[in-house]
């Protein structure tokens, strides 16, 4: 076996170490990547292209996607310097994600639809087509058009068998869920959550998990069922603190908070919330971090006080108003 066999060989031993840890040990499979950047970067390109979408994938489940960026960049040049389609669509997509993490949602549509056409163009695999129809999906959510992501989570969910894979499975079964809570078809989106935990649990895939137990709690809160919210949220902030899910543990903590504030206790509702606060903008999560302020802002007033609750009304709302300024440049 010559040299360059050999090392063809250990990159996708590396890789492989890579996809096994990367939900389950994502800090070991972080040092993989960045492990994998230093000794491609100059001379195999292509290799570099593959380590930089697995710590795009890992950095947006850590919640740090926005400090992927120059590496995702830096990869799609390499990509199209390389004639790598392929790996081009799934750099784009994980850019898409990335501004979308960070609530600009007009590039994060751009980047998606971008990879959507590179994949049509060149014939590339269902896996990143299905990743960038989820991620705008949630775009047409999110704008209140459950026409178009009902029917573009549809076009998704068609493909899922051409992958094979459990967890994009369970990721398009919470989407089409979580676009059922919002309309209030909760019985719909509880059975399609069971659904997304059978396959998280059977394949120990932690972060959606997690994500699973998030919206089952929210469900059993919106129905009043708050010792049931409760161990829900309680169990998906264990999976999510143990693969260091960042965007997931600030949801269910802002959660808790509103079960403890149901309960009562107002104060530890304010701790609570203010935990989820912390995380949001350590990692920028700038959509979820104006409902914690407007939340803390009335727990605060329901504790008469006013001073805190004055000082987060004002937060929550500049935030917002930040977020629209960025939106428009």
């Amino acid at each position: 076996m010559n040299s360059r066999q050999e090392l063809a060989l250990h990159w996708e031993a590396v890789f492989d170490q890579i996809d096994a840890t990367m939900h389950t040990a994502p800090e070991q499979a972080l040092t993989l990547c960045k492990q994998v950047f230093v000794e491609s970067y100059l001379w195999e390109p292509p290799i570099y292209v593959r380590a930089a979408e697995r710590y795009g994938k890992i950095m947006d489940h850590l919640g740090k996607s926005a400090e992927a960026r120059d590496s995702l960049f830096a990869a799609q040049e390499a990509a199209q310097g390389s004639c790598l389609p392929l790996y081009e669509a799934k750099i784009l997509e994980r850019l898409a994600r990335s501004y979308y993490s960070s609530g600009d949602y007009r590039r994060a549509i751009q980047f998606w639809n971008s990879a959507i056409d590179v994949v049509d163009r060149t014939g590339g695999e269902a896996e990143t087509w299905i990743l960038a129809k989820i991620g705008l999906a949630q775009a047409f959510k999110d704008a209140g058009d459950y026409a178009a992501c009902d029917a573009t989570l549809e076009q998704a969910q068609a493909r899922t068998a051409e992958v094979g894979d459990p967890h994009l499975d369970a990721k398009v079964k919470i989407n089409i869920a979580v676009s059922l809570i919002e309309r209030d078809r909760t019985a719909e989106a509880s059975a399609l959550l069971h659904e997304a935990f059978r396959i998280c649990s059977e394949h120990q895939l932690f972060d959606y998990l997690a994500e699973s137990n998030l919206y089952l709690g929210k469900i059993a809160l919106s129905e009043d069922a708050l010792e049931r919210a409760l161990a829900y949220l309680n169990a998906g902030l264990a999976h999510a603190r143990q693969v260091n899910f960042r965007w997931c543990e600030a949801h269910l903590l802002a959660a808790e908070a509103q079960v403890h504030a149901r309960t009562g206790k107002t104060e530890l509702a304010l701790r609570t919330v203010k935990q989820a606060q912390a995380i949001a903008i350590a990692d920028g999560f700038s959509d979820m971090l104006i409902q914690q302020h407007f939340a803390a802002a009335e727990y605060a007033a329901a504790l008469n006080d006013f001073a805190t609750a004055y000082a987060e009304y004002k937060a929550g709302h500049e935030c917002e108003q930040r977020i629209r300024r960025d939106m428009k440049t």
